[in-house]
């Protein structure tokens, strides 16, 4: 709590040595590591953030096929995602989750990998291949709400099959307004 207010406050400096000091000791845990992730990312030292964050991935590794921690690993690849596209390595958050959607067996993972190459083909201006990953999406599921919507918006703002454009919009605000 106390590092999350310090950060808050723009404090990173002093967020980053109180999540260094907490560690200490217990090595390297989940908790405090990501804490220090987020620090070095709000100060804008991605390298850092997402450093860090990989060597979780990797201590994770051994752990993957226990399911307590499938949901871990994807809430730190989904930040390393957010920071590589915040710091504008499209690139390199695209081969991250290529990777990721060739090693995943499971297709709820797929699925989360696909939504997150959209985005990022979305904000690296590549809207012909976040539009490709948003089609899968709906062929496997055309009743979620936010691939009906993050689809519609893509092709309303590009003036493209508006009919069926609005109807997905409608769709999606009608299921979560």
């Amino acid at each position: 709590q106390r590092q999350m207010c310090i950060r808050d406050r723009k404090h990173y400096d002093e967020a980053i040595e109180l999540c260094r000091n907490a560690q200490m000791g217990d090595g390297l845990r989940l908790m405090f590591a990501r804490y220090l992730a987020r620090a070095y990312a709000s100060a804008g030292r991605y390298d850092r953030a997402i450093g860090l964050l990989r060597e979780l991935l990797q201590q994770l590794a051994v752990l993957s096929r226990d399911p307590r921690f499938v949901y871990e690993r994807l809430q730190i690849e989904t930040l390393i995602v957010t920071w590589l596209a915040e710091a504008k390595r499209y690139d390199e958050a695209e081969r991250f989750l290529l990777k990721r959607l060739q090693q995943s067996q499971r297709a709820d993972l797929k699925g989360q990998y696909r939504r997150m190459l959209a985005g990022v083909y979305q904000q690296a201006n590549r809207l012909v291949q976040a539009e490709q990953q948003l089609r899968l999406l709906y062929k496997e599921d055309p009743t979620d709400p936010g691939i009906n919507n993050d689809l519609g918006y893509t092709w309303a703002d590009a003036g493209r099959n508006l009919d069926q454009a609005e109807r997905m919009i409608r769709l999606a605000v009608g299921q979560r307004p």
